[in-house]
This record gives C-alpha cells, sequence and structure tokens, in this order.
C-alpha cells in the first residue's frame, strides 16, 4: 500500500470468548511484574512458619498436650490447604465474572486505530491513547492485543476486522503507525 496507512475501525461486544482472548496470552514478559525465587522461597518458609505457629500456640499457651498439637496442626494445614484449593480459585472466578459483566454492560465497543493512536468509544466511556502508551502488542489464538500498561489490553478480535484487513495487515498496519517518527 503505498502512502499512509488508512485507519481501521471495527466493532465488538464482550463476551466470554472475546474476554477468554485476554487469558489465553499473558501480558508481554516485559510488563509482568514477578518476583525473584528467593522472594517466593521467603514466602513459602513465612506461611510454613505461621501454619506451625498456629499449630503450636495451644500447647505454647499450655491449653494442650501432645496430641492436642498434632489436632492443631492438622486443623492449620486443612485451612491452608482449604485457601489454596476452593477459596483463592472462587475468588478468582467471581472477579472474572464480575469483570466480564462489567465490560459487558459497556455495550457494543467501538474502536478506531489510526495515524494517531487508538480510540475506544463505548456506551458508557471515551478513551484515546496513542501509540506511545501501547507498550506491545501480541498476538492471542483468535485475536491481536494491544497492551496499554502490564494489566489491560484491548482485544482486536480477528473475526471484528474490516473487510480487505487481515491480522498480517493489521500487524502492519500498527507496526508503521508505532514506528512512525
Amino acid at each position: 500500500m503505498s502512502g499512509e496507512a488508512k485507519d481501521i475501525t471495527y466493532r465488538f461486544r464482550w463476551t466470554p470468548e472475546v474476554y477468554a482472548q485476554l487469558s489465553a496470552k499473558r501480558p508481554p514478559a516485559a510488563l509482568q511484574v514477578t518476583g525473584s525465587r528467593k522472594q517466593l522461597a521467603m514466602a513459602v518458609i513465612a506461611c510454613g512458619a505461621l501454619v506451625t505457629g498456629i499449630a503450636a500456640l495451644p500447647i505454647a499457651l499450655g491449653l494442650s498436650d501432645y496430641d492436642g498439637f498434632k489436632l492443631s496442626l492438622w486443623g492449620a494445614i486443612a485451612a491452608l490447604f482449604s485457601v489454596l484449593v476452593v477459596i483463592l480459585p472462587y475468588v478468582r472466578r467471581t472477579r472474572v465474572a464480575a469483570d466480564l459483566a462489567t465490560r459487558a454492560r459497556q455495550g457494543e465497543v467501538r474502536v478506531t486505530l489510526g495515524p494517531e493512536g487508538v480510540e475506544s468509544q463505548t456506551d458508557i466511556a471515551f478513551t484515546r491513547n496513542t501509540w506511545d502508551s501501547i507498550a506491545e502488542v501480541s498476538e492471542a489464538p483468535k485475536s491481536t492485543l494491544l497492551w496499554i500498561g502490564a494489566l489491560i489490553a484491548m482485544p482486536v478480535p480477528d473475526k471484528s476486522l474490516p473487510e480487505g484487513v487481515d491480522r498480517a495487515e493489521l500487524l502492519r498496519r500498527i507496526e508503521t503507525w508505532r514506528v512512525k517518527p
């Protein structure tokens, strides 16, 4: 294509399928907030010390004998196990459901990608981001994701692209706009 690349305008609604694209591709490594293995090891040791301390508390207070200690230890382990296996996944599921419901209430999302950046408009909000604010562009199975920071991504669903624009053309235009002097 000669000359300036034309704007790309597309529309989509937040559906479970579109939302799933966000989790299909983790934020790029450069954007992820991660700790070191030493920090993880310290957290595991701290949790172990906390569980042991909770279990040993009845003995330290003189309220129990060795059998009480074992019972307390198993209770603390069961509590920790329930937090890891039941509560945390439940909280994650409800958080994801609430986030999707909030996004769905926005109605149709109308997005324009062009030389100046990304503009999106819903029934309740309007945002404009320059290409400098797009930290990373990554591909998910059925979308291209424009990462605005470490946790927010604007999906460009393949099926929402206008006629004559496929993913390769989309990526070519985005690259042209992002490197524009």
